[in-house]
């Protein structure tokens, strides 16, 4: 076996390990849940983010579920797509099972951790006794990249998990010579994966076009007997691909790739640009923002020792013939496909600490895998004194990486964001009782009508209401800002608008501001704006004549 391969064991699963792993799964979703409702994200700081919007989606489909049932929910789904199934779908769980709380979506994320957690124990771990099994599960939940996954509505950790899982799978051995089931399976995660955020569906088309490239090609070099299994293993998994995505893409394809082209290459994509040196491009989901965010300099440590170790004893194994060792049967598929993965994340200057998730992934499954390997190397040990020690090493490594945890989102200013969301509640209400529902409006603001929306839906428990239409500034085209301002009913304004400032459109600010100025707009109304820490306010102007 080599450092990066899992044992040959065959996965056998038992109702008393899937207990114990649903637990373990339970247990850190509250915790992480109750964190963040503490002292976290989930203590309103979601209210201007981008999970707003699948939370809002996910709300109009259950009442539509409860409405009309599911079969024509079923239906909606495919002749309306959601933007994201991956944020939209588990919304609805967790509204529809744990009710219409904030925190409802973050536990139906929880499957997403009980999948993962399997996934570990039962393949990566398996041949392993349960005792490690547990450890490398316990392991694995430090790692912040899983944290993030329940407090985060965005599915971009879910859509990057998922690319790993299926790139760990062709790649982690012999691909040509691997079983159907197998192909199946890895061909079902990236099917997932491009239907979990179709937005980035052509990032996940090249890593799945570039895996199953990489790894046929290692195979084939390797043993000239294999290309007959090409075309057969590869179908198995690209029509299982396509037969998860083809739904979604076959209705909504053309708009999800054209959104991408917009964040990577139009108007959008400036939002998401980062001015940073060729170094810092490099680093930036290693040891940069993104990195630090979903991994951690002291895993990426752990990672580098793991793997020298590994290969030291890989060495002492195999030292008469090493070189040729590495090339015939050493997995190397698995670490071009991360260096692919890093590549294809570093080099656009579009970035975020959200997108890193697929390159996080892969380092906490070979992290694991290599710990996996050194257990099955050091269970041999004689005398047992040696085992002792194993036994309190793995204690210590336990001990460093919990003492090294961070909660995800901490810091939140528990008074401040309170307020901020009783604002958006008494907003909710006047454009209740205020707006009629043909009325236009226009942001020159955060996402605080978002948040009133999310509170009318929150609140409607299935009447009917349809919310005012909204447009924002973002796009950076003076002449269609214009024309919103000149077509809206309502604007929506905050005088504190610095944090704005990486907007394409912020510096049309003063002009739009003069046009709403006029003799047109009267002040309808006006709420403090806590947010701002310039004591802003934020304004909704009327429309009193065209």
């Amino acid at each position: 076996m080599t450092p990066f391969a899992t044992p040959k064991t065959k996965v056998e699963f038992t109702l008393g390990r899937t207990l114990l792993w649903l637990g373990i799964a339970v247990l850190f979703t509250t915790i992480q849940i109750q964190q963040s409702l503490n002292s976290g994200k989930l203590m309103f700081g979601f209210m201007l983010d981008d999970d707003l919007a699948y939370y809002r989606d996910g709300l109009q489909r259950l009442y539509f579920l409860q409405r009309d049932g599911i079969i024509k929910l079923l239906k909606r789904l495919v002749t309306i797509p959601p933007h994201a199934p991956g944020g939209t779908l588990f919304a609805l769980l967790g509204f529809a099972v744990f009710g219409i709380q904030d925190w409802a979506p973050s536990a139906g994320r929880g499957l997403v951790i009980l999948g993962l957690i399997v996934f570990i124990a039962e393949y990566l771990c398996r041949g392993l006794a349960l005792i490690w099994k547990l450890l490398i599960v316990v392991l694995a939940l430090t790692w912040r990249v899983l944290g993030i996954t329940v407090v985060e509505g965005r599915p971009d950790m879910i859509l990057g998990l998922l690319l790993a899982c299926g790139i760990l799978l062709v790649t982690e051995s012999s691909w040509l010579k691997s079983s159907w089931q197998k192909q199946v399976i890895a061909g079902a995660f990236f099917g997932a994966a491009l239907v979990c955020k179709p937005s980035m569906s052509p990032i996940g088309l090249f890593l799945l076009i570039s895996t199953l490239f990489v790894a046929s090609l290692m195979d084939i070099w390797r043993d000239k007997n294999t290309q007959k299994e090409l075309l057969p293993v590869n179908g198995y998994c690209l029509g299982t691909t396509l037969a998860v995505m083809a739904p979604y893409y076959l209705v909504h394809g053309r708009s999800a790739i054209s959104y991408f082209s917009d964040v990577i290459f139009g108007q959008g994509s400036e939002v998401w640009h980062m001015d940073l040196s060729l170094t810092g491009h490099a680093l930036y989901y290693i040891t940069g923002a993104g990195g630090e965010w979903l991994i951690g300099d002291h895993w990426l440590a752990v990672w580098v020792l793991l793997a020298l170790t590994n290969l030291l004893i890989y060495w002492q194994k195999n030292r008469r013939e090493f070189g040729r060792s590495i090339v015939q049967n050493f997995p190397l598929a698995l670490p071009l496909m991360m260096v692919l993965t890093w590549l294809v994340l570093s080099v656009p200057k579009t970035k975020g600490v959200y997108f890193g998730a697929a390159l996080a992934g892969l380092f906490l499954f070979t992290g694991m895998q290599m710990l996996v390997y050194l257990l099955q190397h050091c269970q041999n040990f004689r005398p047992s004194k040696y085992r002792f020690g194993l036994g309190l090493g793995a204690l210590g490594l336990l001990g460093f990486a919990w003492g090294q945890f961070k909660w995800p989102a901490v810091g939140a200013e528990p008074e401040r964001w309170r307020a901020a969301y009783q604002v958006t509640e008494k907003m909710a209400l006047d454009v209740r009782h205020g707006l009629p529902q043909d009325a236009k409006i226009f942001l020159l603001s955060r996402g605080y009508l978002d948040m009133a929306n999310y509170h009318i839906l929150k609140r409607r428990a299935g009447q009917k209401y349809e919310f005012p239409q909204y447009n924002s500034f973002i796009l950076n085209d003076l002449k269609t800002n214009q024309k919103l301002l000149t077509q809206a009913d309502y604007i929506i304004v905050e005088t504190d608008a610095d944090h704005m400032s990486r907007w394409p459109a912020y510096p049309q600010m003063p002009t739009l501001l003069t046009d709403i100025q006029s003799p047109q707009f009267r002040l309808w109304r006006e709420y403090p704006d806590y947010l701002s820490d310039q004591g802003g306010k934020i304004l909704i102007y009327q429309r009193v004549s065209k």
